[in-house]
């Protein structure tokens, strides 16, 4: 199973925050089928420690650890519980150390005393006594959840697609239905965590998994913005104030759609220099609405909105709509082989330069997929339509098949 790197930025957010010793005991017990030789506990780092993993011998079910942890901020310090049968383990080994258990792990608050119970994985553990621990099993059970669905998706991925092999729209359909159903995921793994957030606002876990909204939100172009400004407004005073809040504040002022090409820009006036040796202007295409989509052959989300697009391109090729695609692929044997087994109908070109710099950069592409919706005159009509959206945008503008 692919780790989910949201994931796991969000939980490693939960480090330690607090000027404070913590003289800790983890106490945990094997009752069910999960089985293991070895614990291994991961104490975060922050600027007072450093990282650490400690092991400890699994015996008749039964580990243990002790020690003292340091943390920041007059708050609690985080540590990860992971199960294992090879011994030996250090800090710098820590994603084999994950690898091994699919990434089964638990995140715990270190207190004076942790009572966890472990049935059959680490992620749906119990733990029985730990003040600080409830909150933070809040936010572990919307992770569990998450790993659920994601791999149920994938087994219905894996089964659907070896049974229609060799039919080319069954594959594009199921990739289409794969990746819608990992972003409708995502949306209800955001949603889990904004609820707990507004539901205990001052936890320090919610505090510290706001902070990281906010810096993915960076990442992402403002994706959360209107989600944080909401929360900022029951978010309690004294975080407001301090100094994790202030930088939060800072954070979403900055966050802006910085797209250069939006909604109602003319499209540039570019003369592509493909790698068959024959320019083409985008001149050409003045006079009908077009699909500028730019892609590559090794990126799963691009290929899973052919199908979308196909679907588009034959209900509205009769009404002035094309689709033009420029792919960013390096290796040009890969790109014919993909245009080959996705049996696109429209004109494909590739850049001879792989990623070529100045071609990202004059049509503002930090990604693929990314695409335009062009109108007659050669003006943006929308940015980025994916799924069924493009086929609902030129319903509104060309009418129904």
């Amino acid at each position: 199973m692919k780790f989910n790197l949201l994931t796991a930025f969000l939980f490693l957010s939960l480090s330690c925050f607090a000027d404070n010793i913590v003289k800790y005991k983890v106490e945990g017990k094997l009752t069910g089928s999960l089985k293991g030789k070895y614990a291994y506990l991961s104490i975060h780092s922050n600027s007072i420690q450093k990282a650490q993993l400690v092991q400890a011998t699994i015996v008749n079910g039964r580990f243990v650890f002790t020690g003292i942890a340091k943390s920041l901020d007059g708050d609690y310090c985080g540590a990860t519980l992971y199960l294992s049968n090879k011994p030996g383990f250090l800090h710098k080994d820590i994603i084999t150390l994950m690898k091994e258990r699919d990434y089964d792990f638990r995140k715990l608050v270190l207190e004076n005393y942790v009572l966890i119970n472990v049935a059959h994985s680490l992620q749906e553990s119990v733990v029985i006594d730990g003040e600080l621990n409830n909150i933070n099993t809040l936010y572990q059970e919307v992770t569990v959840r998450r790993r659920k669905q994601d791999d149920s998706l994938r087994k219905w991925y894996n089964a659907e697609i070896i049974k229609f092999k060799n039919d080319v729209d069954q594959k594009q359909r199921i990739e289409a239905e794969y990746y819608k159903g990992l972003w409708e995921i995502q949306r209800v793994y955001d949603e889990g965590f904004f609820g707990l957030i507004r539901q205990y606002p001052t936890a320090r876990q919610s505090q510290i998994m706001y902070r990281g909204f906010y810096q993915i939100n960076k990442i992402h172009n403002g994706k959360y913005s209107d989600a944080l400004a909401d929360i900022w407004k029951i978010m309690p005073e004294s975080y407001k104030e301090s100094k994790a809040g202030k930088e939060c504040m800072k954070w979403l002022s900055e966050t802006k759609d910085d797209s250069k090409l939006k909604e109602g820009l003319m499209i540039p006036d570019f003369t592509f220099r493909p790698d068959n040796g024959e320019t083409f202007s985008m001149k050409s295409v003045r006079g009908k609405y077009v699909l500028l989509d730019f892609w590559t052959s090794w990126c799963g989300p691009c290929r899973a909105e052919h199908y979308y697009m196909k679907k588009a391109y034959e209900n509205f090729k009769s009404k002035n709509f094309t689709v033009l695609q420029y792919s960013f692929d390096t290796n040009k044997d890969k790109w014919l082989k993909a245009l080959k087994e996705e049996e696109l109908p429209w004109m494909n070109l590739r850049d001879m330069k792989g990623w070529n710099k100045e071609v990202a950069g004059i049509f503002d592409v930090k990604g693929v997929p990314t695409n335009y919706l062009i109108d007659p005159d050669g003006r943006i009509i929308a940015r980025n339509l994916r799924g069924e959206a493009l086929e609902q945008k030129l319903s509104e503008l060309l009418g129904n098949k």
